[in-house]
């Protein structure tokens, strides 16, 4: 199988085992309407989740009570694994930001296929690396890099995430609030800068689509503050 941050894989192009295969396509889905809860921070875990279709909002209760989006789980992304194989409670919530099917698996089970498939167990902590390894850089982007720069990258990490197509109109739909969440900054700072790109011909938008006209210049502005 091939994991990238919190990732299993629902495309068949992505395993590489056909036993694989054959245990996910078995397996039943659950249906998460858009806004409810997969699992809840402080709960739990009783295994992962392995999204197939939509779109998860992973988040982090701050001490001043605000959220704070760590990461946005698209399908092929797995939930939830780090806190079950560390034996505590989940240190984060994931929220559907659609209407989502997501397989579950029970940690006996997870245990058993990578028993059974070594070599997933060690790809699965090279893709535990990577992730780390994106959430210091993120801790170091909201440290020292000014808020556009931030949003910048937010846009371009989002683009990654929504559209798999080169040859989609690089379309990404997101709340202000999340958006603000994810780089953890005001809802106010993220009109203003929005409209700062809209005037600069760097996006369009409508409601909480946003549309990336000029991908390049947002390259130069994340990279203006590396």
């Amino acid at each position: 199988m091939k994991y990238d941050n919190h990732e299993l894989l629902p495309k068949e192009e992505r395993y590489h085992h056909v036993a694989e295969l054959e245990y996910i396509k078995n397996r039943e889905t659950l249906l998460f309407k858009k806004g409810q809860f997969v699992y809840f921070e402080g709960s739990s875990p009783q295994g992962i989740y392995l999204i197939k279709k939509g779109k998860v909002k992973v988040t982090r209760t701050t001490c001043g009570g605000k959220n704070f989006i760590t990461h946005i789980a698209t399908p092929g992304d797995i939930l939830s694994y780090s806190d079950l194989y560390l034996e505590t409670s989940h240190n984060c919530s994931g929220v559907a930001l659609e209407d989502s099917n997501i397989y579950f698996f029970y940690k006996r089970d997870i245990q058993e296929v990578l028993w059974n498939h070594p070599k997933l167990f060690e790809e699965l902590l090279k893709r535990l690396i990577k992730y780390i390894r994106r959430l210091e850089n993120k801790a170091s982007s909201i440290a020292f890099k000014p808020v556009r720069g931030r949003l910048a990258d937010a846009l371009i990490y989002l683009d990654k995430k929504f559209n798999e197509s080169p040859n989609n109109k690089h379309s990404i739909s997101l709340t202000r609030s999340d958006l603000a969440g994810l780089i953890g900054t005001a809802r106010e700072t993220i009109n203003r800068l929005l409209s700062e790109f809209r005037n600069e011909g760097l996006i369009k938008t409508n409601g909480t689509k946003i549309q990336i006209l000029k991908f390049q210049d947002l390259q130069k502005i994340s990279n203006m503050y590396n």
